[in-house]
């Protein structure tokens, strides 16, 4: 493609963030993050390992969503805030869980310690990458009041998720509003609901990851050259949208399959990089183009012209379960009854029953603001169904120590006769 056209399609919004020109008993009080300021460019060399970790896993759980879905809908997920709410899920896990957990994440190559301090510092540094962006990540776990849950667990995601970590009666009439309430808060109120009142018994867990970015176009468009437009989908239909139009020098980079265009926010601390696909290369088959390698390959391109930008305003919630898309990328173990958690519960035995993702985004003439929640759903493992009594049986009554029977009986007809 030589020219910039049509309509630009935002895909790597999440991941692109450093790679720019009722009553509730706290178990612990959150610990501040209070290390030293620093920028992108002096990250340590296991902070670098996991920005690429997340990359990674990030690029791999995109493209495997946008392979899923249909042909003509929305996807919009933060792949920070997955790697989030696993990785502090990931701290629970032990053995061949932690291990297969660790691969799906990218993480096989840090040792615990080195991942956690370098999610902390990466914490850090984004909050203060740009003072004009407002950006917040946020961590929760939620516990059910009458589980035993590890203080070496705690204490981890404490110290280096800044997580806030509370006791609660799920069956507890307000107990899931109270767990939205935290959400709306964090998000801004662009995202009000993750958990579905009432809890399920079986759930005794939720670790919850909470992204919100709102920051302004560093170049916004004028309002007055919105213009209506249609819009071409993928299966030959048009809808009808607010094109807004833009004459600036951007970055741009142009390839045989798809030409890309980044538009900074704020200070340029933070930019969003719109990837429109040829004609004939399809938006799933750029998708799944999109690696750690070839992503930085990419970054290392742009070079700064002058372009009229078509952009699209959107607005729109995104919803979806994690559990099939992870299964697939090596976590399967995590979701059975194999699921080895020890090192987050102490009394029994627990697995993951779905991890659930929420997300909002709009982009206007102004900026973008974007908001995204994971949770990670943890049961408890089931001792497997006991037996019904409900066809004849025989009943024996007998002395333990000396083996004596001393009833005996057969029970064809439970009757309850007065």
């Amino acid at each position: 493609m030589k020219k910039i056209l049509g309509i630009f399609i935002l895909v790597t919004f999440g991941l692109a963030l450093l790679q720019c020109n009722g009553s509730t008993e706290s178990i612990n009080q959150q610990q501040p993050i209070d290390d030293p300021v620093r920028t992108p460019s002096q990250l340590t060399a296991e902070e670098s390992s996991l920005l690429q970790s997340s990359n990674k896993f990030g690029f791999t759980l995109f493209n495997k969503i946008v392979e899923g879905s249909q042909l003509d809908s929305n996807v919009f997920v933060s792949p920070l805030s997955a790697s989030y709410a696993l990785a502090m899920t990931w701290n629970g896990a032990a053995n061949e869980t932690r291990e297969a957990m660790s691969n799906a994440l990218q993480l096989s190559g840090l040792s615990v310690e080195e991942a956690n301090q370098a999610y902390r510092n990466l914490t850090a540094i984004l909050n203060d990458v740009d003072p004009s962006v407002d950006l917040n990540i946020a961590n929760s776990i939620w516990c059910r009041d009458d589980v035993a849950v590890s203080e070496a667990f705690v204490d981890l995601n404490k110290t280096y998720f800044d997580a806030l970590v509370s006791t609660l009666d799920f069956g507890a009439a307000d107990a899931a509003d109270i767990i939205n309430a935290w959400v709306d808060e964090e998000t801004n109120g662009k995202i009000d609901q993750i958990v579905d009142p009432p809890i399920s018994r079986d759930v005794i867990m939720y670790l919850m990851n909470a992204v919100y970015f709102k920051a302004l176009w560093t170049q916004p468009f004028d309002t007055l050259n919105t213009t209506e437009a249609q819009f071409r989908l993928a299966g030959g239909g048009r809808v009808n949208c607010g094109m807004m139009h833009l004459r600036d020098t951007l970055p741009v980079l142009a390839t045989d399959e798809f030409i890309a265009v980044r538009l900074p926010y704020g200070d340029e601390g933070f930019c969003a990089t719109f990837m429109l696909p040829d004609e004939d290369y399809s938006v799933e088959a750029l998708a799944a183009s999109i690696t750690d390698e070839n992503w930085a390959t990419w970054s290392d391109a742009f070079e700064p012209e002058p372009v009229e930008l078509g952009l699209p305003r959107f607005k729109f919630p995104y919803e979806i379960s994690m559990k099939g898309v992870l299964k697939e990328m090596g976590m399967e173990i995590a979701f059975t009854d194999a699921a080895n958690f020890s090192n987050m519960i102490t009394d029994g035995s627990a697995f993951i029953e779905d991890v659930i993702h929420k997300a909002f985004v709009q982009v206007d003439e102004l900026g973008t603001e974007a908001a995204a929640v994971t949770l990670v759903v943890i049961v408890r493992t089931s001792i497997g169904p006991g037996p019904t009594f409900d066809r004849p049986f025989l009943l024996v009554i007998s002395e333990k120590e000396s083996g004596a029977v001393l009833f005996m009986g057969k029970i064809a007809n439970p009757v309850w006769e007065e």
